[in-house]
C-alpha cells in the first residue's frame, strides 16, 4: 500500500509516471515500513536499476532528496488523516 501512495504523490504532485518513479517508490514504500515497525525482510536492494549505477553523486543525492520528501509528504498526510479522525475528547476524559 504504500508503495501505490508513494506512486501516486509522485504522480500528481511531482508529474512523475509510475514507470519513472517505480523504484523511488519502493524505497519510500521501504523507509515507511521501516519507520512504522512494519517487516522490511521482503525488500530487497541487491540490484538497483540501470540509470542508478552510472548516476554521479549529485544527481544521486537529488533523488534521494525527493524520496525524503516523498516520505514527508505521506506521514503529513497520515498525520492529518488521523487527527481529523480521532474522537474528540469529552470534559470527563480531560479529569
Amino acid at each position: 500500500m504504500a508503495k501505490e501512495v508513494s506512486a501516486a504523490v509522485y504522480d500528481f504532485k511531482h508529474n512523475e509516471s509510475r514507470d519513472a518513479s517505480d523504484f523511488k517508490s519502493f524505497c519510500v514504500a521501504y523507509m515507511v515500513s521501516s519507520r512504522y515497525g512494519v517487516d522490511t525482510r521482503g525488500f530487497d536492494f541487491s540490484r538497483l536499476p540501470r540509470e542508478y549505477a552510472g548516476m554521479d553523486t549529485q544527481a544521486f543525492k537529488g533523488e534521494l532528496g525527493t524520496m525524503r520528501d516523498v516520505l514527508g509528504e505521506i506521514q503529513s498526510d497520515m498525520y492529518k488523516s488521523m487527527e481529523k479522525n480521532k474522537p474528540a475528547k469529552n470534559k470527563e476524559q480531560e479529569r
